[in-house]
């Protein structure tokens, strides 16, 4: 759904305000260059946000009569999402009107990412073989994360449009052991302060390294611990680079 750039930028300042009213581990992030001023003394920010909202597509997933929505980044032809988006033969790319298969190649629960290959599909009756991604210029992040990395994200929160978000990590790490990642390793995550909803996992988070964007992580979700403090993860990409 497009929507304009005013409601755009009214909606992501929005989605920023709410984030800063829940608090963070690290307040006195807020208080260093917070502003879309840093971007533009780095790269220009326009270039970057067009280049990840044309990379950043749609997925659909179908169990019974259900239907789940993420967001993936396209990269080398491939799509990258959250493992916990992705069901063998039931999850789908939205391509130009059309919902195209999307092939497992990899799909790690453990760290959760998946990769997915865009299979041949059928269009007014005719068989159609691929499609042709705009795939993400940046590289995968090589870089280590560090506290007040300089973060961008690019989603769909509750299908409204491409909303993008700036912000900072708060710890490069899982710092404690929430039950939910119980089994899995805690330097595959990284808690951030983007403010994310419902339909932005799979999305691509971009950080600044020495004022070059590469492509650190994946949304993956919120967790609540005690009932009131919010943290939000992310997924890292770099043992995918």
């Amino acid at each position: 759904m497009k929507i304009s750039n005013f409601v755009r930028k009214m909606l992501g300042s929005l989605l920023i305000a709410s984030t800063l009213s829940l608090g963070s581990i690290n307040n006195d992030l807020y208080d260093r260059d917070y502003d879309e001023s840093y971007f533009h003394s780095q790269k220009e920010i326009s270039e970057i946000v067009n280049d990840i909202e044309k990379s950043t597509y749609r997925i659909k997933t179908i169990k019974g009569r259900t239907e789940g929505y993420c967001n993936g980044f396209a990269k080398d032809n491939k799509i990258y999402t959250s493992a916990h988006c992705v069901l063998k033969g039931k999850t789908y790319l939205e391509y130009e009107g059309e919902d195209i298969p999307l092939r497992i190649i990899k799909k790690d629960d453990k760290r959760d990412v998946a990769i997915l290959k865009p299979q041949h599909y059928y269009k007014k009756g005719k068989s159609v073989k691929g499609v042709k991604l705009h795939n993400l210029k940046y590289p995968i992040g090589k870089d280590d994360l560090e506290t007040g990395d300089v973060l961008i994200v690019v989603g769909n929160p509750f299908n409204i449009g491409d909303i993008p978000r700036y912000c900072r990590v708060e710890v490069p790490e899982l710092p404690i052991p929430f039950a939910v990642f119980k089994g899995k390793n805690k330097d595959d995550y990284f808690i951030h302060n983007c403010p994310t909803y419902f339909g932005d996992s799979g999305s691509p988070i971009i950080a600044l390294f020495d004022g070059e964007p590469q492509v650190v992580g994946l949304v993956h979700g919120s967790v609540v611990v005690n009932g009131n403090a919010k943290f939000n993860v992310a997924a890292k990409l770099k043992k995918y680079r």
